[in-house]
């Protein structure tokens, strides 16, 4: 595993997005983990996608936190559907419990459009 973002916060708690590389493209995952202030991990959220796995060669990955919400940023490779054999990009939104949002949830206080 390769820690692959951390946000800390004043209580001494931190999240780390985790990315699992593997010689088997299909095997690749990314995760988030936070860890309290005496560093147990509180909870663990696979961000996964039917069509595509994290790809460390084509990009970055970043995170950021606000509004209750883990908002975790990263490159993928497709493999399949629409999507086979293409580089791209997938959000993903983790509310404070460790819920997985889909890359159209709502954002409190953000404009949202449906397409």
């Amino acid at each position: 595993m390769m820690v692959a973002g951390v946000f800390g916060f004043y209580d001494q708690s931190f999240a780390v997005t985790l990315y699992k590389n593997s010689s088997d493209t299909s095997a690749k995952k990314m995760y988030i983990q936070l860890y309290r202030p005496d560093r147990s991990i509180q909870w663990t959220t696979l961000l996964n996608s039917d069509i595509s796995v994290p790809d460390r060669n084509v990009g970055d990955f970043r995170m950021s936190y606000g509004n209750g919400f883990f908002i975790v940023y990263f490159s993928v490779y497709g493999i399949d559907n629409f999507a086979n054999a293409t580089n791209g990009e997938q959000v993903s939104f983790v509310d404070d419990g460790g819920n997985l949002k889909t890359t159209s949830f709502p954002i409190p206080g953000q404009e949202h459009v449906k397409t």
